[in-house]
This record gives C-alpha cells, sequence and structure tokens, in this order.
C-alpha cells in the first residue's frame, strides 16, 4: 500500500440497493441486470465488470464445502435469500 490519494476510478456503476440486493439473493444473472436497464455502467465497461464478476463468485462459492460454502450461504441467508 503507499501513502497519498487513490487514484479515479475508470468506471462507475449505478443501480439501486434494491437491484444489488436482488442479484445476490436470487442468484439473478449479472449480465440480465444490465441488458433490462437497472444498472447503467460509465467508463470503462470492463473495469465495471469486476463487481459482477466478484458477486458471480460469491454466489458460485455457496456450493463449495466446509466454512467457505457455509459462509457464502449464510451472507445469502442474511440478505434475504431462500
Amino acid at each position: 500500500m503507499k501513502g497519498g490519494f487513490p487514484r479515479a476510478p475508470t468506471a462507475t456503476v449505478t443501480l439501486s440497493a434494491e437491484t444489488l440486493l436482488g442479484c445476490i439473493a436470487s442468484g439473478e444473472g449479472c449480465a440480465s441486470v444490465l441488458s433490462r436497464g437497472a444498472a447503467v455502467v460509465e467508463g470503462e465497461a470492463r473495469e465495471a465488470e469486476l463487481l459482477f464478476w466478484l458477486i458471480e463468485r460469491a454466489i458460485a462459492a455457496e456450493q463449495l464445502p466446509g466454512a467457505r460454502g457455509w459462509a457464502a450461504r449464510a451472507m445469502r441467508a442474511w440478505l434475504g435469500g431462500a
């Protein structure tokens, strides 16, 4: 880590809290969120894909055995998913 000011973002993703929580809790594909216009990407779309990749990895982690899978399933339950 370096001291000083952080660099400016190269992309921003704008979506409602309900859309974000719904994407995580329901396992809805992030591509469908973009295609129906529930999220707006400004800037480099490739950089914004990182957010959606993290969400999809968290959903996929539910299938893992042990503590890693348990933590992912607990997070979904806490967010209100089934």
